[in-house]
C-alpha cells in the first residue's frame, strides 16, 4: 500500500537486487549447465538447439539487465548484484539435483513414484530418446515399435484398434 511506501520511504526504490534480472540469469545459466551435462553423447540436433536456448537466454539476460537501469528502475550495482546472484543460485541448484539424482531415481521407480507419475529425467541427455531411435529406424511415428508402426503405415491405425 503507498501508505507503507511513504512511511518507510521506499517508493522510489525498486529493491536490491532486480528480481527480473536475477530471474532471467538463473534460466540461463541453468540452461548452459544443462547443455553442458552429457554434451558428447548428445545427437548434433540437440547441440545445436541447445546451443540456440543458451545464447537466447544469455541474449535475454543482458537486455534485461540492460533494460532495468535503461528505465530507471535499478542501478547498476542492483542489477549486477542480481546477475551474480541468478548464476550462483543456478550452480548450487544444479549441484543439489545432481547429488540428489540416485535418491530421486529410486523416489521415481517406488509405488509412491508411480502413483505421482514421477519420471527422473536426470540420467537422460537426449530430450526425446524414443523420437530419435524411431526416427532413425525409419518408422517415424515417436515412440512405436516397428510392429506398430508397420500396422499404423499399413492400416492406419494401431493393431486391436
Amino acid at each position: 500500500p503507498s501508505e507503507t511506501c511513504l512511511h518507510l520511504g521506499l517508493c522510489d526504490s525498486y529493491g536490491m537486487p532486480s528480481s527480473h534480472t536475477q530471474c532471467i540469469a538463473f534460466a540461463a545459466f541453468m540452461r548452459v549447465m544443462l547443455l553442458a551435462r552429457g554434451f558428447r553423447s548428445k545427437r548434433t540436433a540437440t547441440k545445436i538447439i541447445g546451443g540456440l536456448e543458451a545464447v537466447a537466454l544469455l541474449l535475454l539476460s543482458a537486455a534485461v539487465a540492460v533494460s532495468r537501469v535503461y528505465l530507471g528502475y535499478h542501478t547498476q550495482r542492483q542489477v549486477e548484484v542480481a546477475l551474480s546472484l541468478g548464476a550462483f543460485c543456478a550452480v548450487t541448484w544444479y549441484q543439489v539435483m545432481r547429488a540428489a539424482a540416485p535418491l530421486y531415481a529410486r523416489l521415481a521407480r517406488s509405488s509412491l513414484g508411480h502413483l505421482l507419475s514421477l519420471r527422473d529425467s536426470w540420467h537422460e541427455c537426449e530430450p526425446f530418446p524414443a523420437t530419435a531411435a524411431s526416427i532413425a529406424a525409419g518408422s517415424g511415428v515417436a515412440g512405436a515399435s516397428n510392429g506398430a508402426a508397420a500396422g499404423l503405415k499399413a492400416g492406419g491405425q494401431a493393431a486391436g484398434g
